[in-house]
């Protein structure tokens, strides 16, 4: 059973913990808006002669694909901050189970994940005049998949950091972008070769993405995809909470205190 209370004690830990940490809470939205001013002006500079819904739903997508990637590397960061600590013992030495570690991170990216949303939607109507939310309400589901493939993601980098330690630390980004070549961001994946379109649509990232890009040039709302998007979501999350969980319980047997060296 979920003790709220602690899960929300461990979230809490991490809110005030990022507060307090000016460089990462500045690289929060430091690297999105990066990648947004980069992937919107490189989008207008290939559309400059044609019509500009191409290069508006290469903004969108990086949209999208910044709130994933960014809840993700939050979900493993947080364990992280742990490690680097020497807390980790600590913390699980108290009531606090997998489960509830998971609940907490769960909670706190929700937190970030509303404000990075906001941030970009601001950024993108100042630097290009374009309003995400004329997207309508279907951005809604939409945003909803985009949190669940993040913290999927951050919860297999979380999974490898349970079990192996700080050695694991570049995975935290590396897994994360790793995903980005495959969910069709930045291009169309008929442009990569056969089997990696088939690996490609074994993964949410991409129906979430390419339903968002097919709404804003041409109008077209694939609800397929958005169904097809939140089950595999769905499954990947429980797929990745019951490997956590399962990294977990063998690291305790192996011993935590070893995870920082």
């Amino acid at each position: 059973m979920i003790n709220l209370r602690r899960v929300w004690a461990v979230t809490n830990r991490h809110l005030r913990q990022v507060i307090k940490d000016a460089p990462r809470l500045t690289g929060m939205f430091y690297w999105s808006f990066i990648e947004l001013v980069i992937v919107g002006y490189m989008g207008i500079w290939v559309d400059s002669s044609a019509d500009n819904r191409v290069a508006l739903a290469v903004i969108a997508a990086a949209i999208g694909w910044s709130l994933v990637v960014r809840s993700s590397i939050e979900v493993a960061w947080n364990l992280l901050e742990e490690l680097w600590a020497h807390n980790l013992v600590n913390m699980f030495a108290a009531p606090l189970t997998a489960l509830e570690w998971i609940a907490s991170a769960a909670v706190y990216i929700v937190i970030s994940f509303s404000c990075l949303m906001v941030f970009l939607w601001g950024s993108t109507l100042l630097l290009f005049n374009y309003n995400i939310l004329s997207v309508g309400w279907i951005l809604v589901p939409l945003l909803c998949n985009y949190y669940l493939s993040g913290l999927a993601i951050g919860l297999l980098t979380a999974s490898l950091l349970i079990y192996y330690g700080i050695r694991m630390t570049s995975y935290v980004f590396m897994l994360s972008w790793l995903f980005a070549p495959l969910s069709g961001v930045y291009y169309s994946l008929t442009v990569l070769p056969l089997w990696v379109q088939y690996v490609a649509h074994m993964l949410p990232t991409y129906y979430g993405i390419d339903v968002l890009k097919k709404i804003v040039i041409s109008g077209e709302i694939a609800y397929t995809n958005i169904v097809v998007a939140f089950v595999l979501n769905m499954f990947y999350v429980v797929l990745t909470m019951w490997l956590f969980n399962t990294m977990f319980e063998r690291s305790k047997q192996e011993g935590l205190a070893r995870l920082t060296s």
